[in-house]
């Protein structure tokens, strides 16, 4: 619950519930976050919010290190980056993150069929420090929800090969914290 309001839940496990948070709170600075269980409230506990908060998914699940980054092959299909999967230069991707705040125009639902190419606030990408050409930012295809950020872009030019950062920009915030990187061949 956020200042009262049930939120959507994607994930819930004995330690760990992921959320989004209802876009109807936009605007506000702080929120009173409890978990009710049945009808067990905890206390409630205040936390900040930001009009953006972008985030990568990893695919350690650690908020960490390797990226949810898929790539383009020679062939049109696409696989997950990694040390064993480099991405060259001008390789499509497909990059999954959260925290893009509110959508424009306002979603009427939390979960829908197809994809959209509803708007954010404005998006950038960086990989190892270079401006990444972006092609789409929107909601993910078949029954995806308000809270994952599909971006697609390109990996710039001159780049060294190895594990290069991946900085993804929305608002005026960004995910540089994180320390999520993609390999280059």
């Amino acid at each position: 619950m956020f200042n009262g309001i049930a939120a959507p839940l994607l994930y819930v496990s004995p330690t760990q519930i992921n959320a989004i948070v209802p876009f109807s709170l936009a605007g506000q600075t702080n929120l009173q976050v409890a978990v009710q269980r049945f009808a067990v409230v905890s206390a409630a506990v205040t936390v900040p919010l930001q009009s953006t908060a972008p985030a990568i998914f990893t695919s350690a699940q650690s908020g960490t290190g390797q990226g949810v980054v898929l790539q383009q092959g020679p062939d049109g299909t696409f696989t997950y980056n990694g040390a064993s999967n480099p991405a060259s230069a001008g390789a499509s991707l497909q990059i999954f993150a959260t925290g893009q705040g509110v959508w424009t125009p306002p979603s009427l639902s939390d979960v829908f069929i197809y994809g959209e190419s509803f708007t954010t606030q404005p998006v950038s990408l960086t990989i190892g420090g270079q401006p990444a050409k972006i092609s789409y930012v929107g909601t993910t295809g078949m029954l995806g929800n308000w809270g994952v950020l599909d971006v697609y872009a390109t990996v710039p030019t001159g780049l060294s090969s190895g594990p290069q950062p991946v900085v993804l920009k929305v608002g005026g915030n960004d995910n540089s914290q994180q320390n999520v990187v993609m390999y280059l061949q």
